[in-house]
């Protein structure tokens, strides 16, 4: 993806960054840091160094540190929770959800529009 940014360095080629992929190949954050400006999407998961989908804070990414990144690139798009139970400690389907909208809301600097949508 870095060799084909950089070859396509025009500004209607972006790219979707994916927190936990990034993880699993031991480069958390170079992609956002590097090429940021051009961030079209980001899907948002943790693990332990293998695609397990887990909720934010339940693996290894530093998220305090994503959160810099993120809010230095003063991004305004679409974050996803790209998660599921089957490796989560949250195996109760409600649990799940009530602490996937909590740590989401973690991850925003703004988390206004998070309650006004749940009301």
């Amino acid at each position: 993806m870095a060799r084909f940014l950089a070859e396509w360095n025009d500004e209607h080629v972006g790219f979707c960054y994916d927190a936990g992929h990034e993880n699993v190949q031991g480069t958390c954050f170079k992609m956002l840091e590097h090429f940021g400006p051009r961030l079209l999407t980001v899907h948002l998961h943790d693990n332990q160094g293998s695609d397990t989908h887990m909720l934010p804070y339940e693996g290894t990414i530093d998220w305090d540190r994503f959160c810099t990144v993120l809010r230095g690139l003063r991004y305004s798009g679409n974050l996803l929770l790209e998660v599921d139970t089957q490796h989560s400690q949250f195996q109760d389907p409600s649990v799940f959800l009530a602490e996937a909208r909590q740590r989401a809301a973690r991850l925003l600097p703004d988390t206004r529009n998070l309650r006004e949508t749940a009301s």
